[in-house]
């Protein structure tokens, strides 16, 4: 049976993403190029607070995501 539990992301204060569970943030960032850039993903984690996504993460369902533009120090 196909895994049918999803994740909801968060970009531009709008809910846009819906991807199965366990998708990595390289695979996300594929199907929103166009919308994301190259922002940084976040996840907010209720007991650790707010934490920056690396491209291997996978994401799970249930948890809150969303995008923010890369900081650039000049």
């Amino acid at each position: 049976m196909a895994n049918t539990t999803v994740c909801t992301m968060v970009i531009n204060g709008k809910k846009v993403l819906h991807v199965p569970d366990g998708t990595t943030v390289a695979d996300a960032r594929t199907h929103l190029k166009p919308v994301v850039g190259n922002d940084q993903f976040l996840v907010e984690d209720p007991t650790a607070g707010t934490k920056l996504l690396k491209e291997s993460d996978r994401l799970k369902a249930g948890q809150q995501y969303w995008t923010v533009p890369q900081i650039v120090k000049g």
